[in-house]
């Protein structure tokens, strides 16, 4: 018997009404304009919360993937419980108002037997441990909108332990090699500042991006603690799915990615809906192997 995970906030964080949601998606899309990323992406950061709030800045993550081929979406994603370290999705399917999107099976077997701190635990992937897991869902109609036809693997990160990421992000990077005629993309799913000010998150987040584009792991583990201890009213985190993005970052580093680039930015206090008193900030980065890199590194 198949088993499906089944969307738990269609209707609340987003339309759970078919043409409804995919309009709302396609006109993220469509807003997004940008200069394309001169290379091969292999990795985007992409916010998480209702779509209302982020769903523009997402737009970008997935405008910048549109047209590529892209075969597998491999999300890594913040469990917010924190119940688990790591968890990978080992299921046939999820299911959204938009239908059904295939697992990479053979992807997801593939990383649990090459990489021992990645079980499947259910709970952490259905909400069991007390909220529903909206990390990994909000980007699944991203994906079967933008990118149609693709299969997703779906990998949960509990925390920002650097040997445990370490292990995950060298892991996937192995896989993948043994796999050059799949067209992936890495999609780190992460929100940004939670609950200052404004202006404070503006320069907060704009200084956690600026870290980001450097691809270098130690610094911007440093950088975010530095951040994070800002004597700032209402910080409560800077990046929420740091584990996640780090996770990314180091996978797509192992397999030639040489730079980054900022696509967008906002905060929830952009929003009609939203107050500038206390916001959570939402950014969209594109990881990718440059032509000039990729050039260099084969010659």
């Amino acid at each position: 018997m198949s088993s499906i995970k089944h969307a738990a906030l269609a209707g609340q964080w987003y339309s759970g009404n078919p043409r409804a949601l995919k309009a709302e998606i396609q006109s993220y899309l469509d807003q997004a304009r940008m200069a394309e990323p001169p290379g091969e992406i292999l990795a985007v950061m992409s916010p998480h919360a209702g779509y209302t709030f982020s769903g523009p800045v997402a737009g970008f993550s997935y405008r910048a993937l549109q047209g590529r081929g892209i075969d597998t979406a491999i999300v890594l994603a913040v469990c917010h419980s924190g119940a688990v370290e790591a968890s990978i999705l080992d299921v046939e399917a999820c299911e959204t108002p938009l239908g059904r999107i295939d697992i990479d099976r053979e992807l997801v077997s593939e990383f649990r037997q090459s990489i021992p701190g990645l079980p499947y635990i259910k709970a952490a992937h259905t909400g069991a441990f007390g909220r529903p897991e909206n990390s990994a869902e909000m980007q699944i109609p991203f994906i079967q909108t933008a990118l149609p036809g693709a299969r997703v693997v779906e990998i949960l990160i509990g925390g920002q332990d650097p040997e445990l990421g370490r292990q995950i992000g060298n892991g996937i990077s192995s896989v993948l090699k043994n796999h050059p005629e799949k067209k992936f993309v890495l999609v780190a799913s992460s929100d940004m500042t939670h609950y200052p000010p404004y202006e404070d998150a503006v320069r907060i987040d704009g200084q956690t991006l600026e870290a980001l584009v450097t691809l270098n792991e130690e610094y911007i583990r440093n950088r975010l603690a530095e951040l994070e201890r800002e004597p700032v009213r209402g910080l409560h985190c800077v990046l929420c799915g740091a584990g996640a993005v780090l996770v990314a970052l180091r996978a797509a580093g192992n397999l030639g990615a040489d730079r980054a680039e900022i696509l967008a930015y906002r905060n929830s206090g952009d929003s009609t809906y939203g107050s500038r008193d206390e916001v959570v900030g939402y950014g969209s980065l594109a990881v990718y192997r440059s032509t000039a890199g990729a050039s260099i590194s084969t010659s």
